[in-house]
Formats: structure tokens, sequence, C-alpha cells
């Protein structure tokens, strides 16, 4: 490849390489930077009143309405626009705060190149529905053994559970250490002999001192030899989907 070319792809290390200055190459690259990622403050550049921002929750990505700053899931971004890049990107890719843009900016560089990534088709919801209820996404459940021990993640506290037969879906109400709301959950399950009770019983026999076939052995002397192993398996599946039960040994 000539010197003088302004971009160049390297298949070998994945990668496209932009040659010249920032504002030789902004018809070609487009401001990807600006575009690409979110825009984070310090402290004192979001106090500053310079720019447009918002604070939001780390674990949840949701706004944060907290109104005291000591806590230290909050982050600081400057606003973006519905296509994800930066409010202050100009119709031309430029920057319209340029000279009074944040330290991260100024510490931005991309001369090592940027990474390609391949970009595959949404699988079809149908099937991500099947998968899902099979154990193929999330939590794979055919690998659970009735030597395993579970106990509850200290870290997240499992509030309510509402099992709606009709709609076939689990709601789990949960609070995390550190965030202020309450997390609200769906899981689909399609079974006829579980209640709201049942799933709670079933949550409190891991205590990390009984392996699985113990565990299954009270849940289905107390509800009558009601469950199969796999249906029993579904449920615990679903609690670790969801990090409320965590290995106590490995696989």
């Amino acid at each position: 490849m000539k010197k003088n070319q302004l971009l160049i792809l390297d298949g070998k290390k994945r990668k496209i390489l932009f040659r010249g200055k920032c504002l030789n190459v902004l018809n070609l690259c487009q401001a990807m930077c600006c575009r690409e990622w979110a825009v984070s403050l310090s402290n004192d550049e979001f106090n500053s009143g310079k720019y447009k921002t918002k604070k939001f929750c780390v674990p949840t990505n949701k706004d944060c309405l907290r109104q005291k700053a000591d806590c230290l899931n909050i982050r600081y971004e400057i606003l973006r626009k519905k296509d994800g890049s930066c409010i202050y990107l100009t119709q031309q890719n430029r920057c319209a705060v340029y000279h009074e843009r944040p330290q991260v900016c100024r510490d931005f560089s991309c001369r090592n190149g940027w990474r390609l990534s391949f970009v595959v088709p949404a699988k079809n919801k149908k099937r991500q529905d099947k998968e899902r209820r099979q154990g193929v996404t999330g939590f794979p459940v055919k690998l659970l053994k009735e030597t395993m021990h579970f106990l509850p993640n200290p870290l997240i506290k499992l509030k309510t559970i509402f099992y709606s037969p009709k709609k076939k879906e689990v709601f789990l109400v949960m609070k995390a250490i550190g965030i202020c709301e309450l997390v609200r959950n769906k899981e689909d399950l399609k079974n006829p002999k579980i209640n709201d009770s049942r799933l709670w019983q079933l949550f409190c026999l891991f205590d990390g001192k009984s392996d699985l076939a113990k565990v299954f052995a009270l849940f289905n002397k107390t509800n009558g030899g009601l469950f199969s192993w796999d249906e029993f398996c579904e449920i615990a599946g679903l609690f670790c989907r969801q990090n409320l039960l965590m290995f106590k040994n490995p696989l």
C-alpha cells in the first residue's frame, strides 16, 4: 500500500488504521470516537455546569435519582442524541465545545487503529425464547448435578416472587447491595404444579450445606413427590440465571 493513503485495512490484525491528522481523515471516520462511546465526566466537570449531562446508576444502567453524590455506583456522562452520538457533535462531525472538551476527550487517541468486529444477524425471537426455556442460553441447566452445592448470593436479596400461571411467567423482585431501587425481572416458566409459595419454599432450601440431591428430596417430601428432577432443575436454573444463587463448589 502507498504511504500516502489515509485509510489502511490490516486484515491480519483485524484493524482499520487512519493515517494523518484527525481533521484530514474526518470525512472517512465520520467522528467515530464521538459516536461509539459515551463521554464520561469527572465530578468537577459534572459540577462545572459547562455541559449538558446526566447521572445514572452503573449496575442498572438507569437514571440516578439520588440527591447526594456519595454512591460509588453513580456515573456522570454527557447527554447523547437518539443515534447514540455525543450531543455536541455537529452535522459537520465537529465538536461544538472542542476548546472546552472534557479531559477524557483530550486524552483519547485512535493512532493504534480501530478494532474490527463481526456483525451477526439477530436470532429469530421464537428461537431465542425456545433456547431460553431449554436452558441453552443463560445458565446451563443440563450441567446441574446431584452433588453440587448452592447458597444464596449475599449481594442480592430476593424480596418477592409472583408466578402467573396464565402468562406462564415468574416475576422476581430483588434488591442488590449498593443499588437504590428494586430490580424486577421476568422469567418464563410453564409448570401447573408450581405456585408462589412453593417457589419461595424451594429458594429457602438452598443453604450451602445441602447438595442438590438433598434439596430435591426435601422439596419433594413437603410437596408429596410432585416434581421430577428435570422440573426441579428448571426452577433451580431460574434462580441461578438471576444470580440469586451461587456455586459453593465448582462444576
